[in-house]
C-alpha cells in the first residue's frame, strides 16, 4: 500500500529522560509557597457561576484574589506554552496535569464569553491547544465538567453554611 502525501501525522517520539527531567522541573515549581497558595485558591476557594466572576477576578488589579488567579492560571498557561512548542513532551506533560484540565473545565462553560468581553481572544489558548490535542479530550472534559459542577455545589453550600 503507498503512503499518502502530505501525511501531516507524525508518531510523538518516545519520551526521553531530559522531557522527564523538565516535567519534574515543572511539578517542582508548583511547590513554591506562593503558587502552591495561588493554586489552592484557584482550585478550591474560586468558584465562578458566569463570565462576569471571571471579568470581575481579572479586574480586581492590587487585590491578593487577582494575584493567586494571575499566578496559577500563567502558570498551566506558561507550561502548556512549552508542549505547544515542541519543548516538552505531549504525553508525559498530559499525564500529570489534571489541575491544568479543571482551570480550564471551571472557565469553558463561560470562556467565548470572557474572551469577547476581556479583549483577550488568547486567554487559555495555549492549555485549549494541549487538551484538544488529547486523543479523547470530548469526554475527559465531559467527565470532569459533571465533577466539577458537583465540586461547585458543594462549596457554595458549604460557603452558605458558614456565612
Amino acid at each position: 500500500m503507498a503512503k499518502k502525501k502530505n501525511d501531516s501525522r507524525k508518531k510523538p517520539a518516545p519520551p526521553t529522560h531530559a522531557d522527564a527531567e523538565l516535567v519534574l522541573k515543572l511539578y517542582d515549581l508548583r511547590r513554591e509557597p506562593e503558587l502552591r497558595r495561588a493554586r489552592q485558591f484557584v482550585m478550591s476557594e474560586f468558584w465562578p457561576q458566569s463570565a462576569d466572576d471571571y471579568l470581575a477576578i481579572l479586574s480586581e488589579f492590587g487585590t491578593q484574589r487577582n494575584a493567586w488567579y494571575r499566578q496559577a492560571t500563567s502558570y498551566w498557561e506558561m507550561a502548556a506554552s512549552l508542549v505547544v512548542r515542541g519543548v516538552v513532551n505531549r504525553e508525559i506533560f498530559v499525564d500529570w496535569s489534571g489541575e491544568m484540565w479543571m482551570i480550564y473545565g471551571k472557565a469553558l462553560p463561560y470562556l467565548k464569553e470572557i474572551r469577547e468581553r476581556s479583549g483577550m481572544p488568547g486567554m487559555y489558548g495555549h492549555m485549549e491547544t494541549v487538551i484538544q490535542s488529547t486523543p479523547g479530550y470530548e469526554q475527559r472534559l465531559a467527565g470532569l465538567q459533571k465533577r466539577l459542577n458537583d465540586l461547585g455545589k458543594r462549596a457554595k453550600t458549604a460557603a452558605g453554611s458558614r456565612g
